[in-house]
């Protein structure tokens, strides 16, 4: 307790401050279950649950409670455990009076000033000079700071949070089977002994008691940029507030697919020797200070859709990490990757960690976050939650992206039910976005038509009337499906360069130098979409990597046959990459909502062929494929009985849809993701065409150009 104090002295921050003394109060306390001290302080949840969680945001300094009121009771439990564990004697400096009794106001000023303090770092200017940082580095710090603090998802209703307002802190784990030198998790146990659950961790605490460098894992949308941003800028915060952080790293953070685009390591290696040479130059002994190291990290490996340019990146990442001599510790984030891949990981010394979804501990924690903020009536995170449960939408809602997104479909419609696949997600996403756009009647795309028309360069639909709706809407789907295509095909990164090129094929080639601001109003109607965000560097990037392969599967969908038949080459490729392949699995999906008539007659194909076939219908049926009441008969009929009439239901949402129905037994550690369920299980189904990587060899489908 005395180490958490010396840490907050009077020049802390405010809010670290506070959330040291809530630190220090709880180990004065002797550490107690939060959750009791929850309910014994009364302090709940929306669905009356004991919420252990917020008081654990409040003292780990990710949050500070919005009422005295929910504080004060929490303080108050924790002086009587306090008081009892010390045989009536009062621990010093935990905001108590020499009584042992709380002193309400000391701590009614640190809550103050927690509540109103601002978030900016200090200005390297009014630091000492021993504290100051070198420009080089306090501008890349800065950078983070800011980057950490970004939402990716686009609102258009209510203000945009920050993300440390929403966010809620993932825990990672090692695999049972780590499978990189490491012993297992039950290492030693008897076959026949229960398998230990999973020890989960926070990064830091990863971090600071992991020798070797880190691979984090998890699936689409699982947290992964967001864990890797939240580390990067809490670090880089710490250092512009002339703190030294513990564990002591200085972050230096890049997407993968910018390393591809620049050549690989070669720009991070030459930004960290600019920022030791300039601390050098100031006469010290250069920077990070020892005993700190840079920590690298390099976030989506899996980003990077060229076999050839991944491995080769990869190769850097593991000849970096085997030096003797090297300063950093890298981070590297990937969806699962080939086995040789994360072989060639291994054997350059790193230890895999898997990122854990949501518990429902969490989701409720984010549905408190998310609800707590703008004008939502009480009760909306609790409704919130209900929804979820009847959607059958519990399992999906574990991937923080998810989550996200039917959090905003929910505060844009709470009278509407939930869509019950990920498919239906996001097209309710989609559409949430497209009415916001289309109320302003897309005017951003109108204008590059009515510069077309006025240049008289007009390629595509000459004649037509520039000022409908209906051309508008045309020219923003036909080049979102093109940059999709483009993004979860190739690596070029330049998805403006393909923009311009694509509209003057077919707005006029004159554009570009006719109308003034002509390629910022392109950028301009992309980002309006709500789908796309600027980088840093002003290029344009899809919000999620899921995004753009849900885009590319319906481009690829329309481009197959508009009738179903085996035989045909083109037709025996789909279905095999789709076995392999979650993007072209999600063709197949898309196809059966595009061409109904044609998509029963592959699932009822499918559902013919034993195994393969049946698993792969099973998979499509349980993402959200069109299908109809027999093709759920036949397939729930291949399942063995206790299956077939336990963990499975019928969902009826207008259309019907697989769900697994999950009970687990009181004191029963959850289930680690990944963890291979039952035989015969929709989760089996779910993942047994793929491990979740994006990445393929060679194009898939004929009609790929």
């Amino acid at each position: 307790m005395a180490a958490v104090l010396q840490a907050a002295g009077d020049g802390e921050e405010p809010r670290a401050r506070f959330a040291a003394r809530m630190q220090a109060l709880w180990q004065a306390a002797g550490e107690p279950d939060l959750n009791a001290v929850a309910a014994a302080s009364g302090l709940r949840s929306r669905q009356g649950r004991a919420a252990g969680g917020l008081i654990s945001a409040w003292k780990n300094g990710d949050h500070v409670p919005d009422r005295w009121e929910r504080l004060q009771p929490v303080l108050a439990d924790l002086e009587v455990r306090a008081r009892r564990r010390g045989s009536g004697r009062c621990p010093s400096g935990v905001g108590l009076t020499r009584h042992g009794e709380p002193d309400w106001a000391v701590w009614k000023g640190w809550w103050a000033a927690a509540r109103g303090a601002s978030r900016r770092p200090v200005p390297a200017s009014e630091r000492n000079g021993s504290e100051r940082l070198p420009p080089a580095v306090h501008a890349l710090m800065q950078r983070h700071h800011v980057a950490a603090e970004a939402l990716p998802y686009p609102l258009y209703e209510g203000s945009l949070p920050q993300l440390s307002q929403v966010y809620v802190r993932q825990l990672l784990r090692r695999p049972t089977d780590p499978t990189d030198g490491s012993p297992p998790v039950d290492a030693g146990r008897e076959a026949s002994s229960p398998p230990l659950p999973p020890v989960l961790r926070p990064i830091e605490a990863v971090l600071d008691t992991e020798p070797r460098h880190l691979l984090v894992v998890a699936g689409p949308g699982g947290g992964k940029s967001t864990l890797t941003l939240r580390l990067s800028g809490e670090l880089a915060r710490r250092w512009l507030d002339g703190e030294r952080p513990a564990p002591g790293f200085a972050p230096l953070h890049i997407t993968a697919s910018q390393l591809a685009r620049d050549g690989g390591l070669t720009a991070v290696l030459e930004q960290v020797t600019a920022c030791r040479t300039a601390d050098t130059a100031n006469g010290r002994e250069g920077w990070p200070p020892p005993p700190a190291l840079w920590l690298v990290l390099v976030d989506g490996i899996d980003e990077i859709t060229d076999a050839a340019s991944r491995r080769a990146l990869i190769g850097q990442l593991a000849a970096l990490a085997g030096a003797p001599d090297t300063t950093m510790r890298l981070l590297v984030t990937t969806r699962p990757l080939p086995v040789p891949e994360m072989d060639a990981l291994r054997r350059a010394g790193f230890a895999r960690y898997l990122l854990d979804p949501f518990d429902p501990e969490d989701l409720e924690d984010f549905a408190e976050r998310w609800f707590a903020l703008g004008t939502t009536a009480p009760g909306t995170a609790r409704a919130y939650l209900t929804q979820i449960a009847r959607s059958g939408l519990r399992e999906l809602a574990r991937v923080p992206l998810l989550a996200t997104i039917t959090a905003m479909i929910f505060e844009a419609a709470p009278e509407h039910p939930l869509p019950s696949s990920r498919y239906r997600l996001y097209e309710q996403y989609r559409a949430y976005l497209a009415r916001t756009e289309e109320a302003h009647g897309l005017a951003a795309w109108r204008r590059l038509l009515q510069d077309a028309d006025r240049v008289g360069d007009r390629l595509w639909q000459p004649g037509a009337d520039v000022n409908t709706t209906a051309a508008a809407r045309a020219l923003r789907d036909g080049l979102l499906h093109r940059l999709a295509v483009e993004a979860t095909t190739k690596d070029s990164g330049a998805l403006l360069t393909t923009a311009w090129n694509w509209l003057g094929e077919r707005l006029g080639t004159r554009l570009a130098a006719s109308v003034a601001g002509w390629t910022e109003k392109t950028a301009a109607a992309l980002v309006g979409t709500g789908l796309i965000v600027r980088r840093h560097d002003a290029e344009v990037e899809f919000v999620h990597a899921s995004i753009a392969e849900h885009l590319a599967a319906e481009y690829f969908a329309t481009r197959l046959p508009p009738s179903f038949s085996p035989a045909s080459p083109s037709w025996e490729e789909a279905l095999l990459k789709a076995r392999h392949h979650d993007l072209d699995r999600a063709v197949l999906l898309q196809y059966t909502h595009h061409r109904p008539a044609a998509g029963a007659e592959l699932l009822d194909w499918l559902l013919d062929h034993r195994a393969a076939g049946q698993k792969l219908a099973g998979a499509l049926l349980a993402d959200g494929a069109r299908g109809e009441t027999r093709h759920y008969a036949r397939f729930l009929s291949t399942l063995p009985a206790p299956v077939r009439t336990g963990p499975l239901r019928l969902v009826a949402t207008g259309r019907r849809a697989l769900a697994p129905t999950r009970r687990r037994v009181p004191g029963q550690a959850r289930a680690p993701p990944g963890t291979a369920p039952a035989t015969g299980s929709v989760g089996a189904v779910r993942q047994a065409p793929t491990e979740g990587c994006r990445c393929r060899p060679g194009p898939p489908h004929g009609a790929r150009r």
